[in-house]
């Protein structure tokens, strides 16, 4: 089970390094609150769910039954669920939980997908209103582990396995996770002769060039361990 988190004593220590940072550097952070998710950032994967939508139509690869992709604070599967109802296709997007059910539920997410798309209406009166339940979403918990971000034996597995086939970069925390519950429907039959898309939302960019002169020290005092040392058994995997 993932373990309780404090949110007001979250927001505390956020202040308190915000105002540290300031006096220390003479300027405010850039912040970005807990979770990630946005409704306009959801609006991006509506989007991508339609550029999706113009490669199948123009013959670039054929129409998905199934599209695994994992699921944080549900941004990215809640747009793709949305744009592609609003792009026609029949796609299921299979969301592979990697926070606990506090953070994604089915509940949580169709009133996602419903604000965004009344945004979107609001913004361009010629974007169609639809009807989402929870019967829409499917989100699969098994893989998540035991709490946040601790990297699993079968997502670190499935981080190795696409790596020596395919040379693809995945991560511990999210991909991994939804690759190895790919792997597992695929491996109990469920997919068989069905055309499945794995969404790989790994930004695999190298940044090196762009942190060489930024010391690590700067940082909060926990967060240092993160440079310096292994912090949790399965890192020699990835």
């Amino acid at each position: 089970m993932e373990s309780a988190i404090n949110m007001p004593l979250v927001y505390t220590a956020a202040t308190y390094q915000l105002l540290r940072h300031r006096l220390k550097k003479g300027r405010s952070p850039y912040f970005i609150p807990p979770g990630g998710s946005s409704l306009l950032g959801v609006t991006g994967f509506v989007d991508a769910a339609l550029e999706l939508g113009g490669q199948i139509v123009r013959g670039e690869m054929p129409e998905p039954e199934y599209i695994y992709v994992a699921c944080g604070t549900m941004g990215t599967a809640a747009g793709l669920t949305l744009g592609l109802k609003a792009a026609r296709l029949g796609s299921r997007v299979v969301s592979v939980a990697v926070s606990g059910e506090r953070f994604t539920n089915t509940r949580a997410m169709a009133r996602l997908i419903d604000k965004t798309n009344s945004l979107l209406g609001c913004l361009d009166a010629s974007f169609p209103k639809f009807e989402f339940s929870e019967a829409d979403v499917d989100i699969r918990h098994d893989y998540f582990g035991q709490r946040y971000a601790l990297f699993t034996p079968d997502g670190m597995e499935a981080v190795s396995l696409m790596k020596d086939c395919e040379g693809i970069k995945l991560d511990g925390t999210y991909t991994g996770k939804t690759v190895a519950a790919l792997k597992h429907d695929a491996k109990n039959g469920t997919l068989r002769g069905r055309a499945v898309l794995f969404w790989n939302t790994l930004n695999s960019r190298d940044f090196s060039d762009d942190i060489a002169n930024v010391d690590y020290h700067d940082l909060p005092r926990p967060f240092h361990r993160y440079f310096e040392e292994e912090v949790q058994p399965l890192d020699p995997d990835y």
